[in-house]
């Protein structure tokens, strides 16, 4: 059996600073520094359609079950497409069944993602809000989505604890991070 956890990290640093495509130990090294700090982190909840999406994808069924309402025509596009970020005061917790954030309107997506293998079974997503951009926003909840067939469907959801608040001249970088293990 395969055990699919992931971990959220909102990483607030200076603009100065490529947190995103940074190795891992470049990115301790600055936290320790004081050079960014950790905002906000903890585990997140890969969704049922996250897990059918994942499924399908190792089975390379073309045309096969429904991935979250969607049936991908060629597998191989079925890829991580880009990571939202909702501001939603009170967003409820996540749960298996959902299939976007609590957020509407999305504060903000990212789709330029850096993907990294930080360590084996795991792979990580992380993309940047440049400073000046969200000033004074609350970052309420993280979700990643694959695209499929032009579709956007929820992998996984995590609310924030603490909520972030966007400063200026700040630059945010969340990093979504998948672990796949054996149970």
């Amino acid at each position: 059996m395969i055990l699919v956890t992931g971990h959220v990290s909102i990483v607030s640093h200076d603009a100065q600073l490529d947190f995103a495509r940074a190795p891992a130990d470049v990115r301790e090294r600055w936290i320790a520094e004081s050079r960014a700090r950790v905002e906000s982190s903890g585990s997140n909840l890969i969704v049922n359609s996250g897990l059918d999406a994942i499924a399908a994808k190792m089975g390379h069924v073309l045309n096969g079950p429904s991935v979250g309402g969607e049936s991908p025509a060629n597998v191989n596009d079925l890829q991580v497409a880009e990571m939202q970020l909702g501001d939603d005061p009170t967003p409820t917790a996540p749960a298996a069944s959902d299939t976007a954030l609590a957020s509407d309107p999305i504060l903000t997506t990212i789709s330029s993602l850096v993907v990294s293998y930080p360590a084996t079974g795991a792979v990580a997503f992380a993309g940047t809000i440049a400073p000046n951009t969200q000033n004074g926003k609350t970052l309420t909840e993280v979700g990643l989505f694959f695209d499929i067939d032009d579709a956007k469907v929820l992998l996984g959801r995590r609310v924030a604890d603490p909520v972030v608040t966007v400063a200026p001249l700040q630059a945010y970088t969340v990093i979504y991070r998948i672990n796949f293990a054996a149970s």
